[in-house]
């Protein structure tokens, strides 16, 4: 069965879908919490509107993948799909740096989310099929991984 996630073109196994983790019907609603916002009393800003809608997007993928035990192949790729995807939008300012909004657990971060990602990863290549699949994904591990300076 396809994915009926807007831009997502996974299939649904076993009521989640392996590209996105969007779950069946029977998922439990999502909890935010939320964070007192100032009244603005000027027209709002578009660019703010896109910026919580990415920050939503991220948070609701992020709950359904905390549900899920990261045993797995996919599941430990996904979260480093997610961590990289958050780390996409952050770094062409799509939403902005927040340590009270946490992914999986991880502050919305630059360098947080590139540990994530990189461990994720990581994670990934032990349950690779091929040696070039564990080798591929140890490369992008190190692709994303902090620069350090000596």
């Amino acid at each position: 069965m396809e994915c009926k996630e807007p831009d997502c073109k996974g299939n649904v196994v076993n009521g989640l879908c392996q590209v996105c983790g969007s779950g069946s019907s029977q998922e439990k609603p999502i909890v935010q919490t939320a964070t007192a916002k100032p009244a603005v009393t000027s027209a709002p800003d578009p660019f703010e509107a896109q910026a919580e809608a990415a920050t939503d997007d991220l948070l609701r993928k992020s709950q359904k993948l905390e549900a899920m035990v990261p045993d797995d192949y996919q599941a430990w790729r996904m979260q480093g799909d997610l961590f990289l995807a958050a780390l996409r939008r952050l770094e062409t300012r799509e939403i902005e740096p927040d340590e009270n909004v946490k992914l999986m657990h991880v502050p919305l971060r630059e360098s947080a989310l590139r540990d994530a990602a990189e461990e994720a990863l990581r994670n990934c290549a032990h349950f690779a099929q091929s040696f070039e699949e564990r080798v591929a994904l140890v490369d992008d591990a190190n692709r994303i991984r902090r620069n350090t300076w000596f």
